[in-house]
């Protein structure tokens, strides 16, 4: 379904209402292959920080995804 939606053109790096971009959301709600291919998507701004000033390393950090951390860090974020 997301690659559906990034077929149709969805932005990638628009804010819900807390201010956190779907890569964000698919840190906190841990899913693997969401982040997978967001992250590896040209256009998404993998520093973007939410209302509290999160990052998605941040919340992948807060949350105790390791798994989602190496896949951050792999994709060319920065600490």
């Amino acid at each position: 379904m997301v690659q559906v939606l990034l077929d149709a053109g969805c932005g990638l790096n628009r804010a819900d209402l807390v201010g956190a971009s779907p890569l964000i959301t698919a840190v906190r709600q841990g899913h693997v292959e969401t982040v997978r291919l967001l992250a590896s998507h040209r256009d998404i701004d993998l520093e973007w920080t939410d209302n509290e000033r999160c990052t998605p390393l941040i919340v992948a950090s807060q949350l105790g995804h390791q798994h989602l951390l190496q896949r951050l860090i792999a994709a060319g974020i920065r600490a």
